[in-house]
């Protein structure tokens, strides 16, 4: 039951940060400043971050 959770906790996550990694930046580090906005490697990185995750949570899927 705990991988399933994980599988979607990671999917959840690795969807949005590909999808829109502004939005990813926005709910974890630009809520803490005032009229910041990311620069592209940040954005590069999300989106990098986001393909890791998504394929961490099928690892996690299908291997528990």
């Amino acid at each position: 039951m705990g991988a399933i959770l994980l599988f979607f906790i990671l999917m959840i996550s690795g969807v949005i940060s590909l999808a829109s990694p502004e939005t990813a930046w926005q709910l974890s580090k630009g809520w803490q400043f005032e009229d910041a906005e990311p620069s592209d490697v940040v954005l590069i990185y999300i989106r990098v971050a986001g393909v890791i995750e998504v394929l961490v949570g099928f690892y996690v899927l299908f291997t528990m």
